[in-house]
This record gives structure tokens, sequence and C-alpha cells, in this order.
């Protein structure tokens, strides 16, 4: 006779939460994750709903209500590994450290990867006196993923990309675009979106495609409907389209939202303002937080 799993009905709910979560139907994965004990685990799991809402203000609440007496499990500091954006760079660098040390000595390689992946996205977002270090910790995170034989590999090889087009390397960051697109898993269709907005501006910045095509292309992720699931993507999508479209025919109707550019007065971020033939648009980086 086979024992009964007495944990099955929670360990089926995690499951689920997950694979909701991964196919974008957060309200679901929503209901179910306020349905079972809380723990650090299901808090992780929270937060990356809520984050993929744009729901910042209910996720800042969780963690500063985490950091006063936290149980430090496994699960504790990969909520201190994704949250590096709702800290101010330092805090940010100074938590994912922390983070670093309790994987080496606990964790897996592959976590030991993630950290190492996100370490450089803050380094990127913080700009060019830090890129040497961002290049460094990204070469880490990609040397460790090419040892396991991990496809997640796509985050670094992302994040490489966008600090090679900040340095004007477009040959070589779009070589990195495409690597990172032919490890990516089909079904995130949001992440697929936003590295390939960031392909059409690297193409454009080579002369690959002309203003016109990349006006085109952005408008077509424009009129994708589950752009909309996702605050931070739709941003990223409607930033970019407005001043394309300023520069093709001198005026733009798109409104975008001002939240993820007045953030980073405050906290780290996961995009990368820049200037490309005249035009400013953004650039989004990897980190490991969102699935």
């Amino acid at each position: 006779q086979i024992k009964q799993n007495p944990h099955f009905i929670n360990d089926y709910s995690i499951f689920a939460i997950k694979y909701l979560t991964q196919t974008y139907d957060f309200e679901q994965a929503l209901s179910l994750v306020d349905n079972i004990e809380i723990t650090n685990e299901s808090t992780l799991y929270k937060l990356n709903i809520l984050q993929h809402q744009g729901n910042d203000e209910d996720a800042i609440a969780i963690i500063e209500k985490l950091l006063i007496n936290p149980k430090k499990d496994k699960w504790f500091y990969l909520i201190l590994r994704n949250s590096a954006h709702y800290f101010n760079y330092e805090d940010a660098k100074d938590n994912l450290n922390e983070c670093l040390k309790y994987f080496e000595k606990n964790g897996s390689l592959f976590d030991v990867a993630t950290v190492y992946n996100n370490l450089s996205v803050i380094e990127i977002w913080n700009g060019a006196k830090k890129f040497s270090a961002a290049k460094s910790n990204i070469k880490k995170s990609i040397n460790i993923h090419l040892r396991i034989s991990s496809n997640e590999i796509f985050e670094p090889y992302w994040n490489y990309s966008v600090l090679l087009f900040c340095e004007n390397n477009y040959a070589d960051s779009l070589y990195y675009i495409n690597l990172s697109l032919d490890e990516l898993p089909h079904r995130l269709e949001l992440d697929i979106i936003a590295i390939t907005l960031n392909k059409w501006i690297c193409e454009y910045a080579l002369g690959i495609i002309k203003l016109s095509e990349l006006y085109e292309n952005i408008k077509s992720a424009f009129n994708k409907p589950i752009i909309n699931k996702d605050p931070w993507i739709k941003f990223q999508v409607k930033y970019n389209l407005y001043n394309v479209e300023k520069k093709f025919i001198g005026f733009s109707e798109i409104n975008y939202d001002n939240y993820y550019i007045e953030k980073q007065k405050k906290f780290t971020g996961f995009e990368v303002f820049y200037k490309v033939k005249g035009i400013d648009i953004s650039l989004s980086l990897s980190p490991n937080w969102r699935y």
C-alpha cells in the first residue's frame, strides 16, 4: 500500500502556482498562494506574482515585515536575491553579497550563478564605472551555467548583451542577444518580447534595419494584448515606441507611465536608459526573480 503524502495538497498547490505564474495567470496563482501555509517559500512565490503585477507597494511591505525578524533559510535568501530592485544600490549589493556567501556554503551551483547574474544587473544599471565588475560577475554566471548545462544561461547572456551595447559594441551585443533567444523557453512570451525589443534596437544601431522597420516592429509588440499583463514589459514597449515614433513621424500620442523612471531615484532597476542615433531608448536587463 502506497503511503499517502500528508503534504500532497500543499505540494500540488505550489506546483500549480509556479505553473500559473510562468503562464502569466497571475490572479489564479495569487488566489492559490493565499490559501496555503505562510512560509518563506510561499512568500517567495507571492512576491514573484506581485512583482509581475507591478504591485510594488504590497511587495515592499511584505519584504520590510520579513526583515524585522527573519528566519534565514534558503527561501529567505532567494527572496533577498530577488528583491534588489526594492533597495538602493549599496543595500542591494550588500544583500546580494550576503546571498552569495550563503549559497556558496549551503546552496547549489545554480543558486550561486543566479546571484552572480543579479549582481551584474545592478552593476550594469549603476553605469559605466561598474561595467568591469559586471563583466566579471556575468562571466562567472555564464561559466557555471555552462558547467551544469542550464538553459537559464539566457539571463547572463541577455545582460552581457546590454553591457556590450552600452560599450557601443553592437555586433557582439547582437551575438549575445541571439544566444539568449536560443536558450529562452518559448513559453516565456513576455521575456521574449523584452529581449526582442533589445534586438530590434541593436539591429537599428548596426544599420541592419531602418528607422521605419524599427517603428513597425515595436508597434507590433505594442499591439500584443499580453503586454498588459506585466506593467514593466508594457512600459518597455510604450517608452521605446513613444521615442521611436517621435523620431519617425515627428510626434507621438503614446502615453507611458513615468513610474519606472521615477523609481530609479530611490531603487535599483532592470532597465537601462540610453541613446542610440539621437533616440532615447530603454534596454531591459534580466534578473533572476521572474519565476
